[in-house]
């Protein structure tokens, strides 16, 4: 159970530490976000590719696709009519 605490607690570390990376490249820098985005999915993928089996990577893959839906936007958008 320690071992799973860690592990979040180290998941969650990295994700704040690249959101909050991101958001200083869009906010500050004023980096287009899609250009953002798309770096980070091909960072993504390279890693991905790099480290699981060609069948994990492609079920990685389809994960990915699956779930597009169920993607959250880093902001609340509102519906301009």
């Amino acid at each position: 159970m320690i071992d799973e605490d860690i592990k979040l607690q180290e998941l969650q570390e990295a994700y704040d530490e690249i959101y909050n990376k991101v958001m200083e490249m869009i906010i500050v820098k004023k980096y287009e976000p899609q250009m953002i985005a798309g770096t980070l999915m091909a960072q993504a993928l390279k890693i991905y590719k790099t480290t699981l089996l060609e069948s994990d990577y492609l079920k990685m893959i389809e994960a990915i696709k699956d779930s597009a839906d169920k993607i959250p936007s880093m902001i609340d958008k509102k519906t301009i009519n």
